[in-house]
């Protein structure tokens, strides 16, 4: 928008304001992905509680960038959804770096 708006000549940072933006939720998804594979029964337990839904929700409709932007009785089953993916060898820690070092 800032090419189009004049407030720059190129496009040049854009890549980096994506990565930035977008780093955080990436991770918890390829975290996720990896914990319903791994723990399939577990995760979806833990992801079926009325309270775990408006997060997803907000995450969809962005009003969340991440899951870890969430409060509330939702906290607890995605913490645990994070550790399962720490266990199923979650590589998701390289979009962290990613966005963090851009």
């Amino acid at each position: 928008m800032d090419v189009l708006e004049g407030r720059a000549v190129t496009v040049e940072g854009y890549d980096t304001a994506v990565r930035r933006t977008l780093a955080r939720l990436t991770s918890a998804s390829w975290g996720a992905k990896h914990a319903f594979d791994r723990f399939p029964r577990v995760a979806f337990a833990l992801s079926r509680p009325a309270v775990v839904w408006p997060v997803v929700e907000g995450l969809l409709r962005g009003d969340l960038s991440h899951p870890g932007a969430a409060g509330g009785l939702a906290r607890g089953p995605l913490k645990v959804v994070q550790a399962l993916s720490r266990l199923a060898g979650s590589q998701d820690a390289r979009y962290r770096v990613e966005g963090a070092a851009n």
